[in-house]
């Protein structure tokens, strides 16, 4: 999928930045792809995004989830 993420940072509306996010996570599911998650000033949104689709998409257990936050 590539780079996809959250930056409200910059003035682009909150809910359009979330459903793009959303999308590309579902797609990278579906066609097991991975992608590279940036955020700038959305750490709260971030981490729940994250975990309300990790728990959704436990259907392949050896995919691997890494996370990073902070600098």
């Amino acid at each position: 999928i590539g780079e996809t993420g959250l930056g409200y940072h910059y003035d682009i509306p909150k809910n359009k930045q979330i459903e793009s996010l959303e999308i590309h996570l579902d797609a990278a599911s579906v066609y097991k792809l991975p992608c590279i998650i940036h955020m700038r000033d959305a750490e709260e949104d971030m981490i729940k995004i994250l975990n309300s689709t990790f728990q959704e998409d436990q259907s392949n257990e050896e995919e691997r989830k890494t996370w990073f936050l902070g600098n």
